[in-house]
């Protein structure tokens, strides 16, 4: 079967080819009918796990898994959904719509079952625009992808373009979840580390060809929340090389890791390495050489603008205190755009030389890489 890019899809059917023992291209929608049994079962299993009891309802609120028991077990659901078929196409992978008849009620898939693809922009949205086209074979591998969910204030699930990833993110899980269940585990006063899993599975590659994105969500009661983090391949493979430095431990522990999941650690990692306030380092000269070598994305010729800049202030008369305080508090552009106008001014006046000519001058006028220069001017006058 093709993957869908859908993360409840994708991680169901990775899921699937797991304990099928198969790869996920050769799954077939009969394996999906005749699964159904087997993963309702491992479902039911697992959300019994007091450890994992909490996610059926951030999963799917008012599903099946959270609806008294009754005469519609998990199992019936599912077998339900694939029995009937309507004459619509599938808005994940093109196949044709679920239409579902359960105790001759006949309803179409809402966000009970299939998280993220239902408006809520309405006031009352559980009777606006709550039908999904929505094939049988992708609801069931949706249903199936809880298996591969853990919380962290949200649930989240990771997807990524590489097959072998997802492959050992899933066989993580699982073997986590057997062993979970067999001990009977309770629930955790501390968060899963979302950061920890992600580092466990990428850093035993030597090279990562690949993207991987990061979903957070909660689909329980009223609220339908769902934030992705995209993180890009480059980070992936930092991870792998502050790892192989011997790094890690000393990134997470300034929690830079935090940037990785907001794709912004080009812009923060001075803030982070460098005591602004106390105007100190606070990383080691290790890590500073690394990260300024493999994160800084500024050109060589502003890197040397912004030397010779901060070297001629630092052997002025002019007051490195003020001039630092200043820079420190701007929040803007265009008031950087002025601070640098009125520093070159004083310089001459104090000097009766230029602090930088013109075209240096535009090198620095870069919104773009605003943040970037300012924090590197603070680091480099400490």
């Amino acid at each position: 079967m093709d993957r869908s890019y859908n993360v409840f899809v994708d991680n169901g059917l990775y899921v699937l080819a797991y304990y099928l023992n198969k790869d996920i291209n050769d799954i077939t929608y009969q394996d999906i009918e005749n699964s159904i049994d087997l993963m309702s079962d491992k479902i039911e299993e697992f959300v019994s796990c007091e450890k994992y009891s909490n996610l059926k309802s951030m999963c799917f609120s008012n599903s099946t898994l959270t609806q008294p028991k009754g005469k519609v077990t998990l199992k019936d659901k599912l077998k339900g959904f694939v029995e009937n078929k309507g004459n619509e196409y599938c808005s994940l992978c093109g196949q044709y719509k679920a239409k579902v008849k359960i105790e001759d009620k006949e309803y179409n898939i809402g966000r009970s079952y299939m998280p993220n693809l239902v408006a809520n922009t309405f006031y009352n949205f559980s009777n606006n625009l709550q039908g999904l086209n929505v094939c049988p074979y992708c609801l069931v591998l949706t249903m199936y992808s809880i298996l591969n969910c853990r919380v962290s204030r949200y649930v989240f699930l990771y997807n990524s373009t590489s097959d072998e990833f997802m492959k050992d993110y899933t066989c993580h899980i699982q073997d986590e979840n057997l062993t979970d269940v067999e001990l009977g585990a309770k629930k955790e006063k501390e968060k899963y580390s979302i950061v920890k899993l992600l580092e466990s599975l990428v850093c035993k590659y030597n090279l990562f060809d690949g993207d991987i994105e990061q979903y957070m969500f909660n689909n329980s009661g009223q609220s339908q929340d769902i934030q992705v983090n995209n993180i890009k391949n480059s980070y992936v493979n930092l991870l792998m090389k502050l790892q192989k430095e011997a790094l890690l431990r000393e990134f997470k522990d300034l929690h830079l890791e935090i940037y990785i999941l907001r794709g912004t650690l080009e812009s923060n990692y001075l803030r982070k390495i460098y005591n602004l306030d106390k105007r100190e380092k606070v990383a080691s000269d290790e890590l500073i050489v690394f990260l300024n070598r493999e994160v800084n994305v500024l050109k060589k010729v502003k890197i040397d603008i912004i030397k010779k800049l901060t070297d001629k202030l630092k052997t002025s008369d002019l007051d490195i205190d003020k001039i630092y305080k200043e820079l420190k508090m701007l929040g803007k552009f265009y008031a950087y755009e002025d601070w640098l106008v009125n520093l070159n001014e004083m310089y001459y006046e104090k000097t009766g030389e230029k602090l930088f000519e013109a075209e240096d001058y535009i090198e620095l006028d870069d919104i773009r890489s605003f943040r970037q220069i300012k924090n590197l001017i603070l680091v480099s006058l400490i």
